[in-house]
């Protein structure tokens, strides 16, 4: 095998620099995302008023927001050269905080039980966050995503539970 000036391997160097380039990839879909979903946020045709204040808007704007900053941060990253392996699970674990918040959110400001939670819009993300995080080289991190976007769900939908058990108690 032959090494390169800084004694790796030139094979190592070649799978770094394939990495980044899939980081940065993964941050530019991340923006053209949250860009292309929050049109109709700011269309003329959105819903009313009411709507665009709480329920409806409120948690699918937070989710484009993270999507957004999270793509310019990795960018940013990358750029500097300060984007370093381990900052990939930093980013999983933003997303499934992410996803778990808004599906809180969204079941909180429409004042609906658990079991709606597959109902919440930002649901839909998480298929395209495993998808889209399936450009990196590395299964580990996206079996962690998956790890932590499924505990994430599951959290909110016992807490949401216990919460509902808690405040209606079953009569026997």
């Amino acid at each position: 095998m032959v090494a390169s000036s800084s004694g790796q391997p030139k094979n190592h160097k070649i799978f770094l620099d394939a990495e980044m380039e899939a980081e940065r990839t993964l941050a530019f879909l991340r923006l053209l995302s949250a860009l292309i979903l929050s049109i109709p946020h700011f269309s003329a045709l959105s819903l009313n008023q009411m709507d665009r204040a709480f329920g409806v808007q409120l948690p699918s704007m937070l989710a484009l927001a993270t999507f957004f900053l999270t793509g310019i941060l990795a960018l940013l990253l990358i750029r500097h050269g300060q984007f370093r392996s381990w900052m990939r699970y930093v980013f999983a674990i933003i997303d499934a905080i992410m996803i778990a918040s808004v599906c809180y959110l969204s079941l909180k400001l429409n004042s609906l039980s658990g079991e709606w939670v597959f109902a919440a819009p930002v649901i839909w993300a998480i298929p395209l966050l495993l998808t889209v995080g399936a450009l990196r080289y590395r299964p580990a991190i996206q079996i962690c995503s998956t790890l932590l976007s499924a505990f994430a769900l599951a959290y909110l939908l016992v807490s949401h539970l216990l919460l509902m058990l808690s405040q209606h108690p079953c009569r026997v």
